[in-house]
């Protein structure tokens, strides 16, 4: 709607959509297209630092130049444990999970807790 509302064509649109709604998730990116790709590939790279080996200490020095960190690691992993302690039931089957297992222990069910846990389970 964001983007509707500022002229942006539907089927754009919905690229950026995908792109967004897919970018934490695991292999589907890479083929939803070079949009969904990129910002996947981009925010591995950005938070985890995978792909970091395949960066030349040159071009890494200029990027940190042009966007210090200013403790992004640290302040974006504060922030998810904030979320995830509050609300430690919407990680299921998120990437946050595991995050949310160690943060809240049981209060964060994994999926083997909620077979265990399901009334009709032989």
């Amino acid at each position: 709607m964001f983007l509707r509302e500022r002229g942006c064509s539907e089927a754009s649109a919905e690229i950026v959509w995908d792109a967004i709604a897919l970018h934490s998730t695991s292999g589907i990116p890479l083929r939803k297209g070079p949009e969904a790709a990129l910002l996947h590939l981009g925010a591995g790279f950005d938070v985890f630092g995978i792909g970091f080996s395949e960066i030349s200490a040159e071009r890494i020095e200029a990027l940190l130049a042009e966007a210090p960190r200013l403790n992004f690691t640290l302040e974006f992993r504060s922030l998810l444990l904030d979320y995830v302690q509050r609300k430690p039931m919407a990680q299921l089957l998120t990437w946050t999970h595991d995050l949310g297992r160690h943060a809240c222990g049981p209060a964060c069910p994994s999926i083997d807790d909620l077979f265990a846990a399901a009334p009709f389970a032989e």
